[in-house]
């Protein structure tokens, strides 16, 4: 009778043991990152969170989506995976920047990729806006500044094209930026570009701001015979920007 008992709990225990086992296996990690901006990460209609984000998913089909992160910014595609046991899968979504041209100036090339920067509580994949013009950015901070977005573009012989989009969130913030003279001083000209603009030569330097919509634009060249392509591209992004 004692054995036939022992041999009992021994059967229910392996038998117990093999129901969290196979409660346990059948499970993957998926890790989902997105580029070049912090975007929100959904799994099968759930949002997980702001990405970086690593999740454990059972066995199967699963369907990764991504939040609309802003205007700037088309939404990465919906993505599809299959999981299975053990599995450590990443994934990227790629959020494309729609005011930035997707040709560079004429007779230019891009210098390097896109940097984005961000504020002190919120830095970007580049770090924060004190990274890129230190003392300059309490300026834009004052006026509700989120984020920025930097291009520089080069052509044989060193001259030099910069575009700065900085998204300063609220139209009322933009203008503000506009029409502070830090910012952008007296003394300025215009150009006729699609959004209100202001223009400085001073020599080798050229260069422009104008604002549209939630964001405050800046253009410029090291050489000031390039003045033409700084306020062609200007005007493509101002149409980029609705």
């Amino acid at each position: 009778m004692k054995r036939s008992l022992l041999l009992s709990v021994l059967a229910f225990v392996f038998l117990f043991s093999s129901v969290i086992v196979s409660q346990g296996a059948g499970k993957g990690a998926l890790t989902v990152t997105t580029y070049p901006v912090p975007g929100n990460v959904k799994v099968d209609g759930k949002d997980i969170g702001k990405a970086p984000v690593t999740i454990v998913l059972d066995e199967g089909g699963h369907e990764i989506s991504f939040l609309d992160y802003s205007s700037q910014y088309t939404t990465p595609p919906v993505q599809k995976i299959i999981i299975k046991a053990d599995d450590k899968i990443r994934i990227t979504g790629m959020y494309t920047n729609r005011f930035v041209p997707r040709e560079p100036p004429k007779s230019f090339f891009p210098a390097d990729s896109l940097f984005v920067y961000g504020m002190k509580d919120r830095p970007r994949k580049d770090g924060t806006i004190y990274d890129y013009i230190d003392g300059g950015a309490i300026v834009y901070l004052r006026h509700g500044f989120r984020e920025t977005t930097h291009a520089a573009y080069r052509r044989p012989g060193g001259s030099t094209l910069t575009l700065d989009i900085y998204d300063m969130g609220t139209p009322a913030g933009a203008r503000a930026g506009f029409d502070d003279e830090e910012i952008c001083p007296s003394g300025f000209g215009q150009s006729e570009i699609g959004a209100p603009c202001k223009t400085y030569h001073y020599e080798p330097d050229y260069f422009l701001y104008f604002h549209k919509s939630s964001y405050l634009v800046y253009v410029s060249t090291n050489n000031d015979s390039l003045k033409t392509s700084v306020e062609t591209f200007a005007a493509i992004v101002s149409r980029n920007i609705k």
